[in-house]
């Protein structure tokens, strides 16, 4: 059976973030879609026609969802080759819990092709979405359109959150939507889990925490830093650990990043949850509690705005042990060099994640 798709009603919103098309269509009672797909002109060619399943068809009760973390990294393109960033990242989001990680890939090198091998098929904890926007759009190629002209936003990085966030909405508890040069810590030596149930029992149900953005410019790398390993210096990509100072944010823009509870968000844009379902709503987190480390090129140009930051380094310890053992496994780690290194006991709070 298709339904038409009439635009006079418009409530199912299909959006590439440069241009919106709306449309709904008007069900009987007893009909149950499980499949819809979208065509163009009067003429209707079914040979060549895309059908996609209708997910969420039924709800599940919040505890007997099977996971409580899952984070999304909505797009990889442009051959990404951050190799050492995102193994560190990777098993960061190990020792905080995180049970699953979702990657929208468009383009990568052979080399963070090995990594996502290791992680999706040797671990499991990665699972990894073709996204090829490329192939069908000409995807806008900066996050200011004004800069990077085309059919759609900076890859699709819109499209790929939302596609994550309703593909885990009913299979985990919370969704972290962040990118792999970015990772939330709690402050002090709580675990993750113990900083999102305080949350809970501050906020309620149906709460979304946000995290401000907090800079860690790649061009204020600490010399002689003690986590400069050789091992791992032939490896493509930036060091998480060498980067301790944090840029004073004046920009008064809202770049943080989300922790989701999905079942009460009906779209999200990048740094923001564009509309809520349900009750839900969105809470701003302050550093007492929790810090998004985000090590990426400078916002801020003023010489002088920059705090030194240790917070992630309390992680050193176990995180190296662990990127070791990854790089190792996946033939990466410069054996050439030396005993591979080792640094200092993790905190009590990563103690029991290890």
């Amino acid at each position: 059976m298709f339904i038409s798709l009439s635009p006079m009603e418009p409530t199912v919103t299909f959006e590439t973030h440069l241009t919106n098309i709306e449309g709904s269509c008007s069900l009987i009672g007893w009909m149950s879609p499980r499949f819809v797909g979208l065509l163009s002109g009067d003429s209707v060619d079914f040979t060549n026609f895309t059908l996609l399943p209708v997910l969420n068809r039924a709800s599940v009760e919040r505890p007997r969802l099977p996971l409580r973390f899952t984070l999304c990294i909505a797009n990889m393109f442009n051959s990404y080759d951050n190799v050492l960033q995102f193994v560190q990242a990777m098993e960061l989001y190990r020792l905080l819990g995180i049970q699953r990680v979702i990657v929208y890939k468009t383009s990568c090198s052979a080399t963070m092709d090995t990594v996502l091998d290791y992680y999706s098929r040797k671990t499991g904890f990665l699972q990894v979405r073709p996204w090829p926007i490329d192939a069908f759009l000409k995807p806008s190629s900066s996050w200011t359109p004004s800069l990077g002209p085309g059919q759609i936003h900076y890859y699709g990085q819109i499209p790929s959150s939302n596609d994550c966030l309703y593909r885990s909405m009913y299979q985990s508890r919370y969704v972290l939507m962040h990118d792999a040069d970015e990772v939330i810590l709690p402050a002090g030596n709580v675990s993750f889990q113990t900083l999102i149930s305080d949350l809970e029992k501050a906020h309620g149900e149906k709460v979304n925490f946000y995290f401000p953005n907090n800079v860690f410019p790649y061009e204020e790398k600490e010399e002689n830093s003690r986590f400069d390993f050789p091992e791992w210096r032939n490896v493509p990509g930036s060091n998480f650990l060498g980067h301790v100072l944090r840029e004073l944010d004046t920009s008064g823009y809202n770049t943080g990043k989300l922790v989701l509870d999905p079942r009460g968000v009906l779209q999200m844009e990048v740094h923001s949850v564009h509309e809520h379902i349900d009750g839900g709503r969105t809470e701003r987190v302050g550093r007492e509690r929790g810090q998004l480390y985000h090590v990426r090129r400078r916002k801020n140009n003023q010489q002088g705005a920059l705090v030194r930051d240790e917070g992630l380094l309390k992680v050193a310890g176990a995180l190296v042990e662990r990127v070791n053992h990854a790089l190792s496994s996946m033939g990466l780690l410069n054996t050439t060099a030396g005993p591979a290194p080792t640094s200092a006991h993790p905190s009590p709070a990563m103690a029991g994640l290890r």
